[in-house]
């Protein structure tokens, strides 16, 4: 790694650890974001496991119209970009001004014209074109207030059969179902606090719900290793379900 990189990563760790000021949700994750927006691609490349995967899996099969709620920067379609032309109508859908100017330079900069980017709550979005075929969040619905409403919103964004992916930290319940990974406390309680910091909350009913809302395709729950905190890793989920 160059000096350069390394000066990158320090920077975006100072956002991760300073205070996060803002009286609305959306000052909140501005104040987060608009100083490391350049650079949020390149550090959470090797911090964010399974965002690769859950794209690759959904663009086989998957046409029409997408929309990835909490999209940012739009990179999560870098994976796949040979693919876009095959859909509709791409929608990146953030809160954040900062994250959604380099979403439109990515867009620019690779001709994706049927990809759009919309600031504003997801749960005010309606595609001009009708209901959805596919519904995307890449580590974003931990850091949405109301999870539950935003889950029922995508539910009734989707078209009957249509599909929803989320990839995301999250701790397992201290009781989950049998065939559920169950945490330790230590690994419950630690992970719970060290992401609230940030305002991302790690809820134990999330992947519950999503299969309560959902007919289940794919569950993965695995432990992600850490470049921050360095040696440590980190419980992720990777779900996929489809509209019963």
């Amino acid at each position: 790694m160059s000096l350069a990189n390394i000066f990158d990563n320090l920077k975006v760790i100072y956002h991760l650890v300073k205070p996060n000021k803002g009286k609305t949700h959306q000052e909140r994750l501005e104040n987060f974001y608009k100083e490391q927006a350049q650079y949020y691609d390149a550090f959470r490349k090797t911090l964010l496991k399974g965002r690769e995967d859950l794209f690759e899996s959904l663009v086989t099969d998957a046409e029409g119209i997408w929309i990835d709620m909490g999209g940012g920067t739009g990179a999560n379609f870098e994976c796949i970009a040979k693919q876009l032309n095959k859909f509709q109508k791409i929608y990146i859908v953030d809160l954040s001004t900062s994250l959604l100017e380099i979403a439109q330079q990515r867009i620019a900069k690779n001709k994706w014209n049927n990809v759009e980017t919309i600031e504003r709550d997801v749960t005010q979005f309606v595609p001009l074109e009708g209901a959805a075929d596919v519904v995307t969040f890449s580590y974003s619905l931990s850091m949405m207030e109301n999870w539950f409403e935003i889950i029922d919103r995508a539910y009734q964004l989707l078209k009957p059969g249509g599909v929803i992916g989320v990839v995301d930290f999250y701790v397992s319940r201290k009781h989950p179902e049998p065939d559920f990974v169950s945490h330790s406390w230590l690994t419950r309680n630690f992970w719970t606090i060290w992401f609230a910091t940030d305002n991302v909350f790690l809820s134990p009913d999330r992947l519950a719900y999503l299969h309560y809302r959902f007919d289940k395709v794919t569950r993965i729950e695995k432990m992600a290793k850490l470049s921050f905190p360095p040696g440590f890793k980190a419980p992720y989920y990777l779900f996929i379900g489809r509209k019963n």
